[in-house]
C-alpha cells in the first residue's frame, strides 16, 4: 500500500471541499468523507489498480482497529517505498 499511497492518503470532509482537485493532482487519491474516495491515474487500469490498493489498505485499518495493532511503517519507509515504485517499478508496465 505504501508504494502507491505513500505515508498517508488525504480526507476532506466533502466533495464541495475546494481542496479536493488540488488534494486529487498532488496525491492521485483523496477519501471524501461520507461518500468514498477519488482516485485517478494516468490510464484507466492505472486509477483502477490504485482503488484497489485503497481498498484494500481499508481493510487492513479496519482490521487493525478491531484487534488493536499498530502495523504502520514508518514515514521514511513509506516515502522510500513510494519513490521507488514511481521511478522503477511503474514504468516495467510500459
Amino acid at each position: 500500500v505504501a508504494q502507491i499511497t505513500g505515508y498517508s492518503v488525504p480526507w476532506v470532509d466533502g466533495m464541495d471541499n475546494p481542496n479536493v482537485s488540488r488534494l486529487l493532482l498532488k496525491h492521485h487519491m483523496v477519501l471524501i468523507g461520507g461518500n468514498g474516495a477519488l482516485v485517478m491515474g494516468p490510464d484507466e487500469a492505472e486509477a483502477e489498480a490504485r482503488a484497489q490498493i485503497l481498498i484494500k489498505g481499508a481493510y487492513t485499518a479496519l482490521y487493525q482497529n478491531a484487534i488493536g495493532g499498530d502495523f504502520r511503517v514508518s514515514y521514511l519507509d513509506a516515502s522510500l517505498q513510494k519513490t521507488f515504485y514511481e521511478r522503477k517499478y511503474s514504468k516495467l508496465k510500459e
